[in-house]
């Protein structure tokens, strides 16, 4: 909402003017400045893409598991949890999405099972951060100048049926200036550079 902290600045500087004959001072037109340069330290972090799935039991039998997800998560930028279909890696990822958010981090996660092949991840991320993307810009780079700041984390919840585009994706997301942290679901690695593989066994 830039233009219209612009426009809220503007008219602060006009009722001083006219009610005081002070004029705003410097520390107002340095954040004028810094606004018209949209710098992404300004915005505050985005909502979550989508809720996550929420469980009415308590996790158990893989707190191990979910201490080293989140430990790993910390120290990589790249994280995949990997593990055969249905055997609770999609629960795991929740688990440390509810953990961390209680921690205030800001968490996205995105759902990709419904996607078709065909289907661009980017684009699905970027209409779920309510972005418009002028058709010339890449939507990963929209993603990125909105959540590749302030310690996130985004969660790619099943990889597996669309991994060369999520691939690309990521690779885009963390290859930037970026503290951003992605962690995948999937039954294969993604085969990214700086990716740290965690597999969870029966």
């Amino acid at each position: 909402r830039t233009a219209e902290a612009l426009r809220t600045i503007a008219g602060f500087r006009r009722r001083m003017a006219d009610d005081t004959g002070l004029e705003t001072g410097s520390e107002l037109a340095r954040l004028e400045q810094r606004m018209l340069g949209h710098e992404p330290e300004l915005r505050g972090p985005a909502p979550a893409t989508a809720e996550w799935p929420r469980h009415a039991t308590p996790l158990f039998g893989r707190e191990r598991e979910l201490d080293q997800l989140d430990e790993q998560t910390r120290a990589q930028r790249i994280v995949t949890l990997t593990g055969t279909g249905g055997i609770g890696k999609t629960r795991l990822a929740c688990a440390l999405a509810d953990r961390r958010r209680a921690a205030g981090q800001p968490v996205h996660f995105l759902p990709l099972a419904a996607l078709a092949p065909d289907d661009d991840p980017a684009d699905r991320l970027a209409a779920a951060l309510g972005l418009r993307v002028p058709a010339t810009q890449d939507p990963a780079v929209a993603v990125h100048e909105r959540i590749g700041s302030g310690g996130q984390l985004l969660v790619l919840d099943n990889c597996e049926h669309v991994l060369d585009a999520v691939r690309e994706l990521v690779d885009a997301l963390t290859t930037r200036r970026s503290d951003l942290t992605v962690l995948a679901t999937s039954r294969t690695r993604l085969g990214l550079a700086g990716e740290h593989v965690v597999r969870i066994a029966p």
